[in-house]
């Protein structure tokens, strides 16, 4: 089943129009998350265990229709994704791959309307949450085979070139931030890392 929802920041500057699939939901548990919540000063979107909450899908069915301007974007590591946010009130939106040839995005779900959880949902990173965590209700085999098949299907009509988050040349549309030794410090430091 295809749902389209509207995403807005919390000051309602910048706005999106998010097509996400069944059984696409993620709850991610790693340090950069977390840390990346510290960074906007938006841990509110951190649930009690330390996860955030996203919706996978591609970039082209992120749809930026209001405040393209006010969206910055941020590098926590060498090889992660791209962690876009509305720059004027600082709300998470997306966790973009790096490479736009291979179109995966994760929508942060504080900012989606009237927005539900499925019942499935994958918990990466299980070890890194703060508590014990309730029983797995997302299979790693369903999520990674719907996500196959969403990104063939987006390479074959040329989806991976038509993107909010990237040029034609498949390079960020923003210049991406990166944090310095002492912010890196600062957010990152007391955080576990996955063993």
């Amino acid at each position: 089943m295809v749902k389209t929802r509207v995403w807005s920041c919390d000051c309602g500057t910048v706005a999106a129009e998010v097509t996400t699939h069944l059984r696409s939901a993620v709850v991610c548990y790693c340090r950069y998350c977390r840390g990346y919540a510290r960074y906007l000063s938006h841990e509110a979107i951190l649930d009690p265990l330390g996860g955030t909450h996203l919706e996978l899908t591609v970039p082209d069915q992120a749809r930026v229709t209001a405040g393209q301007s006010a969206l910055k974007v941020i590098r926590l590591s060498r090889n992660g994704p791209y962690r876009w946010f509305a720059g004027c009130c600082e709300t998470p939106f997306a966790n973009v791959l790096a490479q736009s040839a291979l179109p995966y995005a994760g929508i942060v779900t504080i900012g989606l309307k009237d927005y539900e959880t499925s019942g499935f949902e994958y918990r990466s990173f299980r070890r890194l949450a703060t508590g014990e965590l309730p029983a797995a209700s997302g299979s790693p085999v369903v999520l990674g085979f719907g996500i196959m098949r969403r990104l063939i299907a987006t390479r074959l009509r040329g989806g991976h070139k038509h993107s909010d988050f990237f040029d034609r040349a498949g390079k960020p549309a923003r210049e991406p931030m990166r944090l310095s030794e002492e912010e890196r410090a600062r957010f990152l430091s007391d955080l576990p890392m996955e063993a």
